[in-house]
């Protein structure tokens, strides 16, 4: 039997502000200067990781020179190292040719590392422990963008179980962790930093955090030993790259905003560059016509493009003083 969902809550990169978490404009700032980053263990090679950063940010700054730097961001980049990969594309310095991929791969790396440098786990604000209980304890359900393991780290917390609903794509869950499998809908349209897939089998490994993360690791499915990647997934429209571990959850998320009474959008903007979140909703209104949408994307933000739309509530407060209402 489904489970009934009242509120599905919808999460950006605004959502994890208030425990750390970096909006897009911090991502190659002075404070992101991966040198600085590489002190922590998760990078097996400290001097490998500094010179591809180097090379990371010399292609970074042409490709903004190019495109305009008032307009570029991390995603910018990021979409088009994917983009690049598909068509084949190489990047060129100093004679140097490298593959899209190897220049994604040192995005994605970099993406994990500075996500994971600005969170402290262990002192996340209370009001966020007030929020998963209330998922947990009401009928709710979790559709984030995020790669953080901020709800992980609650839910661990708590005792309290969730579903990724990888359940078909998962082979190997690490000792330690909290059930994956079962319990409140919690959806990772994007991926998370404690998924790592493998070259080979395709299958998704599941690590309890970004610290037992060691990049020369090998798959676990017995007769495979493919290489472990990081599963970050860009805010692109085209995820056919992605597609068989992403459409089981997208379809879920499909499901549960068709039978759910309200969607509370917490820090998410729907970017002009991700026309697949914002076609996800589109699709759910078509057949739930009662479906409520409530914003909540606190005191600074522009809501222009929510109030447009009568059926938006908008709720222009910071999450902490939302938390405090439930």
């Amino acid at each position: 039997m489904k489970r009934t969902i009242d509120t599905i809550y919808w999460l950006g990169a605004g959502f994890s502000r208030e425990s750390g978490g970096p909006l897009i404009k911090d991502f190659f700032s002075k404070e992101g200067d991966l040198n600085k980053i590489l002190e922590h263990k998760y990078l097996n090679d400290q001097m490998y990781h500094r010179f591809n950063y180097s090379k990371l940010t010399w292609f970074y700054d042409r490709f903004k020179s190019f495109v305009g730097e008032e307009e570029t961001t991390i995603e910018d980049f990021f979409n088009f190292s994917q983009s690049a990969q598909f068509i084949g594309g190489q990047f060129k310095r100093a004679n140097i040719s490298y593959k899209a991929n190897t220049i994604h791969k040192w995005l994605t790396d970099y993406i994990a590392c500075f996500i994971n440098d600005r969170i402290d786990y262990a002192n996340i604000p209370e009001y966020y422990t007030k929020f998963i209980n209330h998922c947990f304890n009401n009928k709710s359900a979790v559709i984030t963008f995020n790669y953080d393991l901020i709800l992980e780290t609650l839910f661990d917390k708590i005792g309290a179980s969730f579903n990724y609903n990888q359940n078909r794509s998962l082979t190997s869950l690490r000792q330690g962790i909290t059930s994956v499998t079962s319990g409140i809908d919690y959806l990772k349209l994007h991926g998370s930093l404690n998924w790592m897939t493998c070259s080979k089998c395709k299958k998704i490994n599941i690590f309890r955090s970004i610290n037992s993360f060691a990049f020369s690791q090998r798959c676990r499915k017995s007769n495979c030993n493919g290489k472990l990647r990081l599963f970050i997934v860009p805010p692109v429209w085209g995820k056919n790259k992605y597609a068989t571990l992403l459409k089981p959850l997208w379809k879920r998320a499909l499901d549960l905003l068709e039978n759910a009474k309200r969607i509370v959008v917490i820090g998410y903007s729907f970017p002009n560059y991700d026309l697949l979140a914002l076609s996800l909703v589109r699709a759910a209104v078509l057949i739930n016509h009662a479906l409520q949408i409530e914003v909540v994307n606190g005191t600074k933000s522009d809501y222009s493009k929510f109030e447009k739309t009568p059926e938006v509530i908008c709720n222009k407060i910071d999450f902490k003083d939302y938390a405090s209402t439930l």
